[in-house]
């Protein structure tokens, strides 16, 4: 409605006082302080009740100090917090869910339109499985996670080192984009696929690969009078299944206490979406990723995380010829 408003706006011909600008010197609100304060806005295809999203993170993120939060327009929100400390917290506790749906969070600036905010970015955790052994180094991981989004950090173990199960590393993604499924490399390793896992992945379309709808909803999955189980070319295979150690030998299930049925948290492992279909086998990918000079380097300083839980492999059985 907001964006069919905005179009009309820009047909009026304007006359009288509407030619004139109204200044705004000496009105601007002042938020309690953009520094503090993060937008957010939950990428589902329902509005959801605000008292909903505002109880819910209030428990969640369990701020030290005051959190403020306020409805700004549908499904869009603002959080304003006390103490800095619980701000950068949560920023780097994302993603953040509610009801399998994403809470895409951005800094709150004077300048932004509630109706207009499109978030663009979000941190996931990601997995690298079947990897070389000659891959396992902060170089490659580096490369890689920029191949996919924005490299932000690798998981190391207590030695500095990046060799386990698989690569773990964080990811800032287009959240508007198809995920990324595969990586394929190059030559010297006969174009071998490996397969992305996301941890804490929300619903997404098992047709076009989208974050914040899923198949049922999908407009160019009716545009195209929809696709057979067989045709898809995402599913739930792309789900971390829980979280894991890469270093640990042992298994390690989650015990932390479920949500509320109709509730995710960021701190529950994800299951395979029951509105979609079930995983199917995409089509590989054709992007190369070139690992030339991918060597370790002894400048490589990356954040060490604190050991998470556990995850059986990835099947690339899934994902390859």
């Amino acid at each position: 409605m907001a964006e069919d408003l905005e179009a009309l706006y820009a047909k009026l011909s304007l006359g009288g006082k509407e030619c004139s600008s109204l200044s705004t010197d000496g009105t601007t609100l002042e938020l309690p302080s953009s520094s503090l304060s993060l937008v957010g806005k939950l990428l589902a295809p329902r509005v959801i009740s605000f008292d909903q999203v505002s109880s819910l993170f209030k428990r969640l993120w369990n701020p030290k100090k005051a959190l403020i939060c306020k409805p700004l327009h549908d499904n869009v929100f603002l959080f304003t917090f006390e103490s800095i400390a619980d701000k950068k917290r949560i920023s780097l506790g994302a993603p953040w869910l509610f009801d399998r749906y994403l809470l895409a969070l951005q800094e709150a600036t004077d300048d932004l339109i509630s109706s207009q905010i499109q978030p663009t970015k979000c941190p996931f955790w990601i997995q690298l499985h079947g990897l070389p052994l000659g891959l396992f180094s902060k170089a490659f991981a580096e490369r890689a996670g920029n191949f996919i989004g924005t490299f932000l950090e690798v998981q190391t173990d207590s030695t500095g080192s990046v060799v386990g199960k698989f690569l773990r590393i964080k990811v800032e993604i287009d959240i508007q984009k198809p995920l990324c499924r595969v990586i394929q490399l190059d030559e010297k390793f006969q174009k071998r696929l490996i397969g992305i896992k996301y941890e804490r992945l929300p619903d997404f379309c098992f047709h076009c690969g989208k974050l914040g709808h899923i198949l049922k909803d999908c407009d160019e999955h009716i545009l195209t009078s929809g696709s057979e189980p067989a045709d898809l070319e995402y599913g739930a295979w792309l789900r971390a299944s829980s979280i894991t150690n890469p270093f640990s030998s042992n298994r390690q299930q989650h015990t932390t206490q479920s949500p509320p049925p109709d509730t995710v948290n960021n701190s529950q492992p994800n299951t395979p979406q029951s509105n979609d279909h079930p995983q199917q086998s995409p089509r590989p990918s054709t992007s190369i990723l070139l690992i030339e000079n991918s060597a370790p380097k002894p400048s490589d300083s990356l954040a060490t995380l604190p050991p998470p839980h556990a995850l059986s492999p990835l099947n690339l059985t899934h994902i390859r010829h």
